[in-house]
């Protein structure tokens, strides 16, 4: 086995993971958490084959280092803001409303949880300036599909999002906003010890959005790289 990031041939993410052989010398690359979950492996590359987690055909035992398993676990949907890049967000922005949080890290003073179905909420009633960092999961999808139909009437929605130019989602809907700024480096989660195991981007919708700008942004010192524009 050798580890490395790529892109997992099960679930199509780009993370931290493993290549796995069996025993005919096929290898292909899982990620962490599909490992964990054992089941099929797709890729138009690689026939279909079942390695679950105690398969006799791997050869090596997959040991997933410690400091990993919190931020590789499943369960993990959701990555609380880091407070430097989200105050670095908010003196831009003036935020009024954190479209996805909980009593305990909510940012703006109006917010949405879990309990509310933010999805199901009308946006542009309860703020204008909208925060939005989504649960990271198959979802993802729904809650930009909701960004671009609350966009027109709100005077703007800034999502913090996993930067994947290689999903539908991204070509559906990200590139229907007015700026994408990718990030330097990646963000820490607010109270963990490590960075989240993706790269990130800056999402930014607005009513007037006619073609979108890509920049690139060290958010930590606030520059601003060469900008590139798609009409």
């Amino acid at each position: 086995m050798t580890e490395i990031s790529g892109w997992c041939s099960h679930c199509g993410q780009y993370t931290e993971g493993l290549y796995l052989y069996n025993a005919s010398g096929l290898n292909h690359f899982r990620c962490f958490i599909c490992y964990q979950k054992g089941g099929k492996v797709y890729s138009p590359d690689i026939p279909s084959v079942s390695l679950p987690i105690d398969s006799p055909n791997v050869k090596e035992e997959i040991k997933i280092p410690s400091s990993l398993k919190p931020v590789l676990s499943s369960k993990r949907m959701d990555w609380e803001t880091d407070p430097l890049l989200f105050t670095s967000l908010n003196q831009m922005f003036h935020f009024d409303l954190d479209a996805a949080a909980s009593k305990e890290n909510a940012l703006c003073e109006k917010y949405y949880t879990e309990k509310e179905d933010t999805l199901c909420q009308v946006w542009h009633q309860d703020g204008q300036r909208i925060f939005l960092n989504p649960p990271y999961g198959r979802n993802i999808h729904k809650w930009m599909k909701k960004v671009c139909e609350e966009s027109p009437f709100c005077e703007v929605i800034v999502c913090l999002i996993a930067a994947r130019p290689d999903t539908s989602w991204w070509w559906n809907f990200v590139l229907k906003a007015s700026e994408v700024w990718f990030l330097k480096g990646r963000w820490q989660s607010k109270g963990s010890s490590f960075n989240c195991p993706f790269p990130s981007a800056v999402v930014i919708y607005t009513p007037d959005q006619s073609s979108t700008v890509f920049k690139w942004w060290d958010w930590k010192k606030n520059l601003f790289y060469e900008a590139s524009r798609i009409d």
